[in-house]
């Protein structure tokens, strides 16, 4: 039986950041992938988009709710103060237009080895490849049974992130220990994936993206939301950040219907209106330019009103102008399943916070009981949020273990 100070489940960026800021204890990291931090290393593709712009206000509101438990985590940890911890392990930072914060060399590979150096120096000892499959809590502590070893730690912290990305090792089989420890686990399901839709022509335009747009959802005919953001046309369906940041929420057979353009149904309608009355000899597809469409969707909206594309202006019918007008401004999919935790980049669900302490991550029910990352019932958008949690709550964790009393 191995005695340790501290032991931390999984060494992603919040196991990693928690060991960072624990000196004063002697701990081990464990992780049953062979690699540290595999779901870091796949971050914005390999560049590990870490944080972004914005004030704390802007920072609630890409989150699924829990703005009182995030905002006081926050103001202890946040965005400049993210930035300033890795410059000060060496890894310069970059800010894009898009607010998005990147490591200077677009590397995913810098933040590891800086967190991972920064745990090496704290004489912090990380195993890899090594699988948890019991923890039980002691008089002094826990004894955790792995498949390499056994071993009894004063405080625990798990941070196993999700279920998203299974192979890389957060497959989310912890969530059913913990709960049998005492924990809720609030329901988890695949967050930030994107939705595969029913047969529909539109996926002929895979590749095909828009900036900013509009898309409302339908449950059983009732507005479920209305959702604004950049918009991806795939080979299976939909992605890109307006279908990911809000997957949370959708559901099988829910009813999407596109805005393609800036322009809302009235004020398309009225400029064909206006064009044919000026400009009426000209061909159909003339009566798009200057307005906010890609010429491959006019041309797939003119194919599917049967609309050919040399007819004039002055010849479109009523009828046909109504037609090309809903499918450009409220073009209807249906929705067959939202994508799994195989292409889902985050989970949502977890470890309830409502027995967290917001102010040290510590458990409410179980002494000496620490979470910290996306095990916990907090999931962000896209755009960096997520990893500045996971660094957030994993900085809170260590440093409330070091500040205890052996």
């Amino acid at each position: 039986m191995k005695k340790i100070d501290v032991l931390i489940i999984g060494a992603g960026p919040a196991g990693l950041m928690a060991g960072a800021h624990i000196k004063n204890k002697s701990v081990i990291i464990l992780d049953q992938s062979k690699k540290a931090s595999l779901k870091l290393l796949m971050s914005g593709a390999g560049q590990c988009n870490f944080t972004h712009e914005g004030d704390i206000k802007h920072f609630l509101d890409q989150y699924n709710g829990h703005k009182a438990f995030l905002k006081f985590a926050f103001k202890q940890f946040f965005n400049e103060e993210a930035c300033d911890f890795l410059k000060s392990e060496g890894v310069e930072v970059v800010i894009r237009e898009d607010g998005k914060i990147f490591p200077k060399s677009m590397k995913a590979e810098d933040i590891k080895e800086a967190l991972v150096d920064k745990n090496t120096h704290n004489g912090n000892k990380i195993h890899l490849g090594e699988s948890v499959k019991s923890i039980v809590k002691t008089e002094d502590g826990f004894q955790v049974i792995t498949d390499c070893h056994a071993y009894e730690c004063s405080y625990l912290l798990g941070a196993f992130g999700g279920c998203s990305y299974p192979t890389t090792g957060s497959d989310g089989r912890l969530f059913k220990v913990f709960k049998e420890l005492g924990h809720k686990v609030v329901p988890l399901k695949p967050s930030l994936a994107p939705v595969y839709i029913v047969a529909n022509p539109i996926t002929g335009l895979q590749g095909l993206s828009f900036g900013n747009r509009k898309i409302e959802c339908f449950r059983d005919k009732k507005p479920l939301g209305t959702y604004w953001g950049d918009l991806l046309i795939t080979h299976f369906g939909l992605s890109g950040p307006v279908i990911m940041d809000h997957s949370r929420y959708l559901m099988p057979a829910d009813l999407l219907r596109i805005q393609f353009g800036e322009e809302n149904k009235k004020d398309l309608n009225q400029h064909l209106v206006d064009f044919a009355n000026h400009s009426g000899k000209q061909p159909i597809s003339s009566a798009f330019k200057g307005l906010s469409y890609p010429r491959r969707l006019i041309e797939f909206a003119l194919d599917q009103a049967l609309v050919p594309r040399s007819l004039k202006v002055s010849e479109l019918s009523k009828e046909k102008r109504l037609t090309l007008v809903d499918l450009l401004c409220s073009y209807e999919v249906l929705i067959d399943y939202v994508g799994g935790y195989n292409v889902a980049m985050a989970t949502t669900g977890g470890i309830d916070i409502e027995e967290i302490n917001r102010k040290t991550m510590s458990s409410k029910n179980i002494e000496n009981l620490f979470f910290a990352g996306e095990c916990l019932d907090i999931d962000g958008n896209t755009g960096g949020y997520n990893i500045q949690w996971a660094l957030t709550s994993g900085l809170i964790a260590g440093r409330s273990i070091d500040n205890m009393s052996q």
